[in-house]
């Protein structure tokens, strides 16, 4: 008697298809699960990249809420671990720089080339315009994809008490909150990457928020995000800043330049920060 095959071959088809569809899950991460706050504080900071100089062209789009699209730029970013960032911005077509903001943990220094003008000033001047706790550290760790406190100069483990967990199966927020009741979160993924930064003022819409995508290899083979997108709220009105990294270059050689030409005039920043709304 001849046999029949096909609801053999049915059966068969079938335990791979159910197979198959067990492996299609979105994978588990074990470690994630069993994590403590201090282990996973340990790892968030273990995944960031690892460098001394930083270096990028970088294409921004800055855009304000009064239009629908905004001004699209190519710059170069250079930063020197704790001690200089510099993003310099070039006119389109031209490729000539128009702009240069420089930020090292002492001064801020913006040159306009474009009116022949600058401002210097301490950055704690430019702490007396924010609305939470800014300095070089927090900027550094803003554009590099660290974990920071605000304030200080680096995250220890003495300040991992500082912050709650608050996780679930997708995610977990690392947050805390300065002695003005401002809260800083941090959104983490089950590789242990940053994903969103938020700053919060409290009884106020005023606030900070970048977030990260699109991880990519480095020049020596470290991932970061190359894409970001910053959205800054003030009670004038809000802003958005697109940033596109082209390439990131670790450890290479470069010079911070902070020459001033003699024949710029010095202005206040509130003459460069209106400038810079009317090109948004």
């Amino acid at each position: 008697m001849k046999k029949n095959y096909y609801p053999l071959c049915g059966i068969f088809c079938l335990t791979l298809l159910l197979f198959s569809c067990k492996t299609a899950k979105k994978p588990v991460y074990p470690a994630w699960q069993t994590m403590n706050k201090q282990e996973r504080l340990t790892s968030v900071m273990q995944s960031a990249v690892s460098f001394n100089s930083l270096s990028s062209n970088v294409l921004l789009t800055v855009s304000g809420t009064q239009k629908m699209s905004g001004t699209t730029v190519d710059a170069q970013l250079r930063i020197q671990h704790n001690k200089a960032l510099q993003l310099s911005m070039r006119v389109p077509l031209l490729g000539i720089e128009a702009f240069r903001l420089l930020l090292t943990p002492d001064e801020v220094l913006v040159i306009d080339r474009l009116n022949k003008q600058y401002v210097s000033a301490t950055m704690s001047e430019l702490q007396g315009r924010m609305p939470f706790v800014f300095d070089y550290a927090m900027a550094e760790a803003l554009w590099t994809n660290q974990l920071f406190v605000a304030g200080k100069s680096g995250v220890e483990k003495s300040d991992f008490s500082l912050f709650a967990l608050q996780e679930n199966e997708l995610s977990a927020n690392l947050y805390y909150s300065d002695r003005k009741g401002i809260r800083y979160n941090f959104l983490c993924n089950q590789l242990q990457r940053i994903q969103s930064v938020n700053i919060g003022v409290p009884s106020s819409d005023e606030g900070l928020q970048c977030d990260y995508s699109s991880w990519e290899k480095t020049s020596d083979q470290q991932l970061f995000p190359t894409k970001m997108l910053w959205k800054v709220q003030t009670q004038e009105s809000d802003y958005q800043l697109d940033v596109q990294f082209k390439s990131v270059q670790i450890n290479t050689s470069f010079v911070i330049d902070k020459e001033i030409p003699a024949k710029y005039k010095q202005v206040g920043l509130n003459q460069v920060i209106q400038l810079i709304s009317k090109m948004i």
